[in-house]
């Protein structure tokens, strides 16, 4: 048995199984190269990517996700892509995907606003999003700060908007000579914008935020008196008939305008307060009355019928104006017996 195992030539065995190597083919290569391709973009896409911010609204009609886009100053900034509500429902939040290299300056300056057509006195604004379709527009400044995501959006546009640069005002009337959204005229000409107006807290006034674009608002100081244009007067002189109005679109759609009538005073200081007059002789006789934090408020009751008071009549002491109605409201009071009578209740100052 020695001899025949001796005899056995030894046999090298190969294995028939290839290597992986041997096994790949160059054809495999093209869908691993596309997958890296696609992880590297979808990775460079997600580092570029800008801010989501969400801003809300009372109502955003015609805002639709991932087609209506955000823009500043008539450039698309970002795009809408998604609109949810508030815990609560009573509010709508719109995510905004902003570009990113607008993030430093998405700060608490910032605000928005949707943009729709949008007929007034004042003209035809928004025209474009007829075509467009309804667009969020932004507004911040150029500098950077502490990055906000929340914002509150809001109803109206801001009056500073696209770099414009003035002084701004908070203008007030008790008799019905302040209207919102009316521009500001001085001689003539348009120097200012009225916001819309509405009823103040207490609901005894209207007020308004007012701008006076630069470098016009160096005519308004402490002492300047601004009066209602809309409309017009008729005056009978010695030198006949008058007609005063300040412009035929004051005429139609109202306005205001001011002047300084006496000289020496302070340039007026960032939102201060201004009374809107109904007239400029009434604005004019103003000026020796004393302001509102001298002035004596005084309350008067009158049992009878006094026809014709109404906020702005003067009062008089011997013939001299020593002040000005400021409201007028009827109460209800008790007298004895059980019995109720109405009184008429004003303010003096």
């Amino acid at each position: 048995s020695n001899a025949v195992s001796d005899q056995v030539p030894e046999i090298d065995i190969v294995s028939t199984r290839r290597s992986i190597w041997d096994r790949v083919s160059v054809v495999w290569l093209v869908p691993v190269a596309a997958l890296v391709i696609a992880l590297g973009v979808a990775w460079q896409s997600y580092m570029d990517q800008g801010p989501l911010i969400e801003v809300t609204f009372d109502n955003i009609a015609g805002v639709s996700r991932n087609e209506t886009e955000l823009r500043f100053r008539d450039v698309a900034v970002g795009m809408v892509e998604d609109v949810s509500f508030t815990e609560d429902l009573s509010q709508v939040v719109v995510s905004i995907r902003v570009r990113k290299d607008l993030e430093p300056y998405l700060d608490e300056d910032a605000a928005f606003w949707i943009v729709r057509p949008e007929v007034t006195t004042q003209g035809v604004t928004g025209l474009d999003t007829v075509l467009s379709g309804v667009y969020i527009e932004g507004f911040w400044d150029e500098e950077s700060g502490v990055q906000v995501l929340s914002y509150e959006g809001l109803t109206e546009p801001p009056l500073r908007q696209g770099g414009v640069d003035g002084l701004e005002l908070t203008l007030r009337s008790t008799d019905g000579s302040l209207m919102g959204n009316t521009p500001i005229l001085y001689k003539g000409v348009e120097v200012g914008q009225v916001g819309r107006a509405r009823v103040s807290a207490d609901g005894v006034s209207v007020e308004a935020r007012a701008i006076i674009f630069a470098p016009y608002d160096n005519l308004v100081t402490e002492a300047t008196r601004f009066w209602d244009t809309s409309g017009f007067s008729v005056s009978l002189g010695t030198a006949g008939a008058a007609i005063d109005f300040e412009s035929i679109s004051s005429l139609i759609a109202g306005g205001l305008t001011f002047d300084t009538f006496v000289s020496g005073s302070r340039l007026a200081e960032e939102g201060a307060d201004y009374i809107v007059y109904s007239g400029e002789e009434t604005a004019r006789t103003s000026i020796f009355e004393p302001e509102d934090e001298d002035a004596l408020l005084l309350t008067t009751l009158f049992d009878g019928n006094v026809a014709g008071l109404a906020p702005g009549a003067r009062v008089e002491l011997n013939g001299l104006g020593v002040g000005q109605v400021r409201a007028v409201n009827g109460i209800v009071e008790q007298v004895p017996g059980g019995e109720e009578r109405v009184r008429l209740q004003t303010i003096l100052a």
